[in-house]
């Protein structure tokens, strides 16, 4: 009768094994995919931003954020004449 009881509680032991390791497999595989959808949105995210970075550093959308945020203008040419007097004419 106890080797019957062993040999149940071995067989059992292997069984509850079998059961945790398939488990911990369902498991890892849950989250493996969960890291693969995270790593995807990531990857799409980085490209917006890249595409807003590109966006932000052209010419064109320099001009516009220094004409309507920063109330800049186009520069002036301006000449400045030097007075001469009478007496350094030659």
């Amino acid at each position: 009768m106890k080797w019957i009881i062993l040999i149940l509680i071995f067989v059992l032991s292997i069984i509850g094994l079998e059961i945790y390791g398939n488990s911990e497999l369902i498991r890892n595989g849950y989250t493996k995919h969960q890291l693969f959808q995270r790593a995807k949105e990531v990857r799409q995210e980085n490209k917006l931003l890249e595409q807003r970075i590109s966006f932000s550093l052209s010419l064109n959308e320099l001009d516009r954020y220094a004409r309507e945020e920063l109330k800049l203008m186009e520069p002036v040419e301006i000449r400045f004449l030097k007075k001469i007097s009478l007496g350094q004419i030659h």
